[in-house]
């Protein structure tokens, strides 16, 4: 009698925790997240994020340092299918409230205006991200 051996397969199971981001517009309303390309890194302090939502909203920020008040159009921008494309950010924080060699988690509050200075959106952002 052979000896019969059992193999049993395991299903990998992806260990990477997924990036976490809620945006809200003036009035607390929700903007549902679609796509999110984000990096955190430790050592230069480099926080990026691109996110889009299912209605063709598109959050871009980027920063260097753990507590930025003053934040710019370079800085942060946003943008909406409807017709509002950010020019000018009028005032705003973006805040990174915990760090590690893993992760940044933080809230950007942001106001912008658009080239002609007719509509304004304030935006508030609280993330998750970690490193790749």
């Amino acid at each position: 009698m052979l000896p019969v051996l059992l193999l049993t397969a395991c299903a990998k199971h992806s260990t990477t925790p997924h990036h976490t981001l809620s945006l809200q517009q003036q009035d607390s309303i929700e903007i549902p997240v679609e796509n999110i390309d984000a990096n955190w890194d430790y050592e230069t302090g480099r926080l990026d994020i691109l996110a889009e939502g299912t209605d063709h909203q598109l959050l871009k920020l980027h920063t260097h340092t753990l507590h930025n008040n003053k934040p710019c159009i370079t800085d942060v921008c946003y943008s909406e299918d409807e017709g509002f494309a950010a020019a000018d950010v009028t005032t705003g924080s973006i805040d990174i409230n915990e760090a590690d060699a893993t992760h940044a988690t933080g809230t950007a509050y942001v106001t912008f205006t658009n080239q002609a200075h007719t509509a304004t959106k304030t935006i508030t952002a609280n993330f998750t991200i970690y490193t790749k």
